[in-house]
């Protein structure tokens, strides 16, 4: 059993934190790049319709997830006593529940492909769900090795399934399965990290049920479920209109660009939130340290995200045609508008998870209502004119809703707007200025295609390093301690 360890000070919270940081980080960087190298030559070997099939399915698998969980990890995580019982009633809890939805949307494929007009998304739908069952072997590990910031073991049941996943498809596309190396490739990553997640921590369920524990903990995770839905709802419903009235293989022309384009939040940002989460909830009786530690999240963060995301904006014309090929040649406008928006998000992932671990959800739920009012009729308006319209609505309300949602940490934390400008002021400098040094060096060099991109890479770099020492020397030296204590040995 996952041992839960005595009160700890707001340091040693801190330097487990880095430490998780360092596993996570190592993991997303690993396996991001590889599933994102992995990406570019299934690229080049299917079409964008085969991504599409697959975005049609993803999109009904994102919101069952929501309910599949609904909440309980998070609960789980932030439960204080009766750990041993809670873990024993989710897991069972789980079983059930991830049977009946596997059930309902077997039954509800066929309907699905005729709304998308796709025949083949069912099948595919129907198959890819069977992940669905995996999941209660999964959920219960990974929360309680979360919960004491046993990020290094969570670091190798992440990285391998995610390389085996990937391998997988590109040897099914290499001989011709189409849609189904894609298939085949998620459920294979999916099933081994559900089995290495099991093996790598010594609980086992005593099949002990409470329904007592499951109404707490579904009274706290009801907010954090309606939150999830919200947000797969305002992040989904743009796919669920181009998939409807744009098409299947535009829908997955718009799909990878995306995913690329909000890899600051996704592939930098996002991977953190579980240390972030946990360091939160050890530190939420000190609103002195939660200040300091949210500050020093936003800081470091952006250092690294609002330079990827200026990069995005400016070279993803040369990045499409020298990776992609041609043939995505659509989702250059996607990449531009839609990394503002990943940006953003960069620094934005910390407010919902600071009011969950607080005990607030509420607060961002209501932010997140007005979002979705006045999203989705802009969404429905702006699909007709096609995916350039669609990605510009994301920028538009990345930049729109920005104040109104860091207020909300603000406000729990007292801080300034002068504090966070001044966390955010080294990274704002950096980006602005590496964005034009790359849209003049592509405007300069002659080469072809990927020699300009080598060049513009690898002197943006030297730049960035340059631009944070000039700016800054004590930022400089506080991100090398960083990344010096994060890659330590020591634990």
């Amino acid at each position: 059993m996952v041992e839960v360890q005595p009160i700890e000070t707001a340091k040693e919270i801190g330097h487990k934190a880095l430490k998780g940081s360092k596993w996570v980080f190592l993991s997303s960087v690993l396996s991001k790049s590889f599933q994102f190298i992995t990406t570019v030559i299934l690229a080049r070997l299917l079409l964008p319709a085969d991504f599409g099939i697959i975005a049609i399915a993803q999109i009904i698998i994102g919101v069952v997830s929501l309910f599949q969980d609904m909440g309980m990890t998070q609960a789980l995580i932030q439960k204080k006593e009766n750990i041993e019982e809670s873990a024993d009633t989710v897991f069972l809890f789980n079983i059930f529940w991830s049977l009946i939805l596997y059930i309902a949307v077997f039954i509800a494929a066929q309907y699905i492909g005729a709304f998308f007009g796709n025949n083949e998304a069912v099948t595919v739908l129907r198959v890819l769900c069977l992940s669905f069952l995996f999941q209660p072997f999964n959920i219960i590990s990974n929360a309680l090795m979360k919960k004491e910031f046993y990020f290094k073991r969570l670091f190798n049941i992440t990285l391998w399934p995610a390389i085996f996943s990937s391998l997988a498809s590109i040897i099914l596309a290499y001989f011709g399965f189409g849609v189904w190396a894609l298939v085949l490739g998620i459920l294979t990553g999916n099933l081994l990290n559900a089995v290495f997640a099991w093996l790598s921590i010594s609980w086992r369920p005593a099949f002990k049920f409470n329904m007592g524990i499951v109404k707490d903990m579904l009274n706290f995770g009801g907010a954090i479920s309606m939150q999830n839905v919200i947000i797969w709802f305002e992040n989904t419903f743009d796919d669920i209109l181009v998939g409807r009235w744009l098409g299947t293989p535009l829908l997955g022309v718009y799909r990878l660009g995306y995913n690329i384009a909000i890899i600051p939040a996704s592939q930098i940002a996002g991977p953190i939130n579980d240390v972030v989460y946990s360091t939160f909830v050890k530190l939420q009786d000190n609103k002195a340290d939660l200040k300091r530690f949210f500050l020093y999240i936003i800081k470091y963060v952006s250092l690294i995200t609002f330079p990827v995301g200026a990069f995005l904006f400016t070279a993803s014309g040369i990045l499409v045609t020298t990776v992609l090929g041609e043939k995505w040649s659509e989702s250059i406008q996607v990449i531009q508008f839609v990394s503002v928006y990943g940006t953003i998000g960069s620094i934005t992932f910390v407010i919902p998870t600071l009011c969950r671990a607080v005990g607030k959800p509420e607060l961002f739920l209501r932010y997140l209502i007005i979002l979705l009012f006045v999203t989705v009729p802009v969404f429905v308006y702006a699909v007709p004119y096609g995916l350039k319209a669609i990605s510009f609505v994301h920028f538009a309300m990345a930049i729109l809703f920005l104040p109104y949602n860091l207020s909300i940490g603000m406000h729990l934390l007292d801080i300034r707007k002068s504090e966070i400008m001044n966390a955010l002021r080294a990274s704002i400098i950096i980006s602005i200025v590496l964005g034009v040094f790359i849209y003049i060096a592509i405007y300069l060099l002659q080469f072809s295609y990927l020699i300009n991109l080598l060049i513009i890479v690898i002197s943006s770099a030297f730049l960035y390093a340059v631009l944070l020492y000039l700016i800054s020397k004590d930022t400089f030296a506080e991100f090398l301690k960083f990344v010096k204590i994060s890659l330590s040995k020591k634990v």
